[in-house]
């Protein structure tokens, strides 16, 4: 990648470190070395620095004299409690929407069907990228700006990419998720919210059951 646009530098390459990083190209343990980055990147060391200052913010990475920046492991615990606080969030948009009957569904069905499109191809990634998308797109209708912004803190499509891998993300079991989102979208059309909220508390604590599993070992680093 030899040039990167006129936005900025530094965001553009936090947001390709993230893609890494939730994708699985640098898994738990990769080095991140800034200089290699920056001649990749055609840029100065200077907006990987900022960039990776960043990333060790969101906790993604960690960074020691004596071995550099590297991707840290999320634990099983961690995972578990985003999903938790997920929940939380996504019931308090749920209740929100309860009282806005007229919305335009048209965006949430869109990334509903992402998802089984990518369930059906057995694409993992990007049925994690369009799950992100679907419930965020929730979040959003509620219309409460720091709600979406404490949902996004959460990093949903790292968890959700981690998830997928402890799931054992089948062509089957990525399209039984996505029939759930589909009900969801039905639920929420019909302003059924006792429906909608039961749906989503079905699917993200099915998820976090399976978290759980995991949830003995100790927060990572």
């Amino acid at each position: 990648m030899s040039q990167l646009g006129r936005s900025s530098i530094r965001e553009q390459i936090r947001d390709l470190l993230i893609d890494r990083i939730e994708s699985g190209t640098y898994p738990p343990g990769t080095r991140l070395r800034e200089m290699r980055l920056a001649e990749e990147f055609g840029s100065s060391q200077g907006p990987v620095r900022e960039a990776m200052r960043e990333l060790a913010a969101l906790n993604l990475v960690i960074s020691e004299s004596h071995r550099g920046t590297y991707v840290r492991e999320v634990s099983g615990r961690e995972q578990r409690n985003a999903y938790e606080v997920r929940l939380e969030l996504e019931r308090l948009a749920l209740r929100k929407l309860a009282d806005c009957p007229d919305l335009d569904w048209t965006s949430v069905a869109t990334h509903a069907n992402a998802t089984y499109a990518a369930a059906q191809a057995g694409d993992a990634t990007a049925f994690a990228q369009a799950d992100a998308a679907f419930h965020k797109s929730i979040v959003q209708l509620s219309g409460n700006e720091e709600l979406v912004k404490a949902w996004e803190d959460l990093r949903p499509t790292l968890h959700i990419s981690l998830a997928l891998r402890d799931l054992g993300a089948t062509s089957a079991r990525l399209e039984a998720l996505a029939v759930e989102h589909a009900e969801l979208v039905e639920a929420l059309a019909r302003s059924d919210s006792e429906r909608a909220m039961a749906l989503l508390e079905s699917h993200l604590t099915r998820v976090s059951a399976v978290l759980g599993t995991r949830g003995g070992e100790g927060s990572a680093n």
